[in-house]
């Protein structure tokens, strides 16, 4: 008639199952956890930077003028028109002379070699100085620059 308390399924009576209380350093952490993932999703959506590449140029004498040389690859191409580079950390105007053509490949990228006419003070105008040209691309977060990574891994095969 009446069942004795030992016979009672404590595993799978529900009653009993609900009374139990869970462990709470096992709530903490996956809390903990979960409030630092949602933290750092949102920084990789909303936290911007400028994305930019650097080249190295060298300046070359030609007919009294001096120009400059350098090897740039296909994301330079698409920000060719600029009117200012920024060289060795300042801003000077420069203008595109010409573009070869013919590329040569290094490390898996093409590379054509650009001449630029540009206003330098005479320090740095010197034959075959070697110049660092910084050129801003645009703003990202850390979010698009992965999903970017992940599209071309998928269309190359593999991701770089």
């Amino acid at each position: 008639m009446y069942r004795k308390f030992d016979d009672i399924d404590v595993f799978n009576n529900s009653s009993v199952i609900y009374m139990l209380k869970p462990n709470s350093k096992i709530v903490s952490w996956i809390s903990i956890l979960v409030a630092t993932l949602v933290t750092l999703f949102l920084i990789s959506i909303l936290y911007k930077y400028e994305e930019f590449n650097i080249y190295f140029a060298k300046v070359i004498n030609n007919d009294e003028e001096n120009y400059i040389s350098i090897a740039v690859d296909e994301e330079f191409i698409d920000l060719k028109n600029r009117n200012y580079l920024e060289i060795n950390d300042d801003i000077y105007k420069c203008h595109l002379i010409s573009m070869t053509d013919n590329f040569y490949i290094y490390n898996d990228s093409k590379y054509w070699d650009a001449l630029y006419e540009c206003n330098l003070p005479d320090e740095l105008n010197v034959n075959n100085n070697v110049l660092k040209v910084k050129v801003d691309k645009n703003t990202t977060t850390i979010f698009e620059k992965i999903i970017e990574k992940i599209r071309r891994g998928i269309n190359n095969g593999r991701t770089k």
